[in-house]
């Protein structure tokens, strides 16, 4: 009997930040989501200014080819944080949103559920 090695090379991808589009007032904005929870999820808006209570249309990309969700979500909070006086300011502008449809379609809660297991990220999957 003759035994097959087959070498089979893994390459890990990150699973954060990942790509979202957000859709306002007809525009579509790139972001980047930093944390994916099965409730919502932290965006970097990068120089999008949101407010609290604003509702969005976002488009989630997740990574490894496991599928985009399209879905609404409400601003829960925004965290700003800016360095630098006036004239060279770096900043950085993040956005909690809620998924407004929770729970999500069947097929994107499994879509979620099954990335956050294939991240180990279990302690968000109580839900």
């Amino acid at each position: 009997m003759s035994e097959n090695n087959f070498s089979v090379k893994v390459k890990k991808i990150q699973p954060y930040p990942f790509e979202v589009r957000i859709e306002r007032e007809g525009k579509k904005e790139k972001a980047e989501a930093l944390k994916l929870v099965l409730h919502g999820l932290l965006i970097d808006i990068k120089a999008l200014v949101v407010k609290v209570g604003e509702n969005l249309k976002v488009e989630l990309y997740l990574p490894a080819d496991r599928g985009e969700i399209f879905t609404d979500v409400k601003v829960i909070k925004t965290y700003d944080h800016f360095k630098g006086g006036a004239e060279g300011t770096k900043g950085r502008r993040i956005a909690e949103v809620h998924f407004l449809r929770h729970p999500l379609a069947e097929k994107d809660r499994l879509k979620v559920k099954e990335f956050l297991k294939d991240i180990q990220q279990t302690g968000t999957l109580k839900k």
